[in-house]
């Protein structure tokens, strides 16, 4: 997540889809063989796309036991299920809070005595930055305090 102070949301939502592309494509599951491992898929969506580990736990054997120690790893019913969607989730999530954000685009009205113009939104036409952009924005600078 960015540090810097008082980012926008547009800037906060490109740098979170950067994280997002960069990230193993989805959806992401869970395969119980031996140990927890969680896949995703790779490749090019456009011509070929396999399953590739997103998290695998192994073991080398370099401890002389040739791979027969008993490898245990907990992950908890709920924070399974929470990050096997979050992939797809934060996709979905990412691109609803960028249409909210296109609907409320500023727009200035020209002919103001005033040395600027009056800015606007082109959806609520309420000075801007209008109430939906005012809540979206304190939420993105709380989460980054």
């Amino acid at each position: 997540m960015s540090t810097s102070p008082g980012i926008d949301p547009n800037t906060w939502l490109d740098e979170a889809q950067a994280r997002a592309a960069a990230a193993t494509s989805g959806p992401w599951t869970w395969d119980e063989y031996r140990v927890p491992t969680l896949s995703g898929r790779a490749g090019d969506p456009e011509t070929y796309t396999y399953d590739t580990e997103v998290l695998e736990v192994s073991h080398s054997g370099e401890c002389g036991c040739r791979s027969a120690c008993t490898l245990e790893v907990t992950i908890e019913p709920g924070d399974r299920a929470f990050i096997a969607a979050s992939r797809t989730d934060h996709s979905v999530m990412s691109a609803a809070l960028r249409a909210v954000l296109d609907l409320h685009r500023v727009f200035s009205v020209g002919g103001k005595p005033a040395p600027l113009p009056e800015l606007m939104c082109d959806h609520c036409g309420v000075p801007f930055p209008c109430p939906t952009v005012v809540a979206v924005t304190a939420e993105v600078q709380r989460a980054q305090a």
